[in-house]
């Protein structure tokens, strides 16, 4: 089913909280690991899926690493891993993953936001790199169920 209207406004807004090893990988896709088909779920539901999904990213030997991906303040965030691999093999994984969307991240940093079912894409305004998060994580998730 295709993203709606309201969720797809949502997704062109989200910010990323990453770790220093985040600057190694130049290109790939960013693909939420929590809440599958846009549902909110547990943290014990979530970690089953993360690592479903993670097991299958090594399998691979694909070069990653895990991020927050969310709101602004990250009062709403989702565990997601930044995966260095091309196009088909990010929708793949993100689809294994039951995301109704992620994103391609391009050599020059720009996010661009795909459709996992129709395959539609569109640009952000900004750029990876401008859509870093430094404060600290907000102690409560609004993500978790």
């Amino acid at each position: 089913m295709a993203v709606n209207n309201r969720d797809w406004k949502i997704y062109l807004d989200c910010y990323f909280k990453v770790r220093k090893a985040a600057h190694t990988i130049r290109h790939g896709a960013i693909i939420s690991l929590w809440n599958a088909n846009g549902q909110t779920a547990s943290l014990s539901k979530n970690r089953v899926l993360s690592n479903q999904v993670l097991r299958n990213i090594k399998i691979r030997g694909l070069n990653y690493v895990t991020v927050w991906g969310g709101n602004k303040t990250m009062e709403y965030r989702e565990l997601s891993v930044l995966v260095e691999c091309d196009y088909h093999v990010a929708i793949e994984i993100a689809r294994l993953a039951k995301q109704n969307a992620f994103y391609v991240l391009d050599g020059n940093q720009r996010l661009r936001l795909v459709d996992c079912d129709t395959e539609k894409s569109e640009y952000l305004k900004s750029t990876f790199l401008s859509r870093q998060v430094k404060s600290a994580l907000a102690p409560a998730n609004l993500a978790l169920d």
